[in-house]
């Protein structure tokens, strides 16, 4: 009886199907490229359950990030969930926060996969006007 409940309990586990947890958050302190800038232009493209952003900023300073250097632009990508939208292949909420054109930002960037993503998922931070 107990071998038939335990049999039970497995095929009723797996027919739920697989689960996705969350994306791990990861460490600003790990990110590829530190800077801060004025945020240029935000462009976004909508998808079935996300939009995409790429952030365009004009780099102010350099903390962290070969090849960069004042006067730069550089182009983050970070994305959100819509709202309502659950139940995707990637069921992940997406970046905290976009920024908005006219921002000073500290961003914390990652690059790979084709392209330079946002810190997951708090990637920058908003500076005051003159703060560097």
């Amino acid at each position: 009886m107990r071998n038939a409940f335990l049999i039970l309990a497995s095929l009723a586990a797996s027919a739920v199907g697989p689960t996705h947890g969350d994306r791990p958050d990861q460490k600003r302190e790990n990110a590829d490229y530190v800077f801060s800038g004025s945020v240029k232009a935000v462009y976004v493209r909508d998808t079935k359950g996300y939009r995409q952003y790429v952030v365009e900023v004009r780099i102010d300073e350099v903390k962290k990030g070969k090849g960069l250097k004042k006067g730069d632009t550089f182009r983050a990508f970070c994305y959100q969930r819509k709202k309502g939208a659950g139940g995707l292949e990637f069921d992940t909420a997406g970046h905290k926060a976009v920024p908005k054109e006219g921002q000073r930002i500290r961003a914390f960037v990652n690059a790979g996969r084709g392209h330079n993503e946002g810190v997951y998922p708090d990637w920058f931070d908003v500076l005051r006007a003159g703060k560097k």
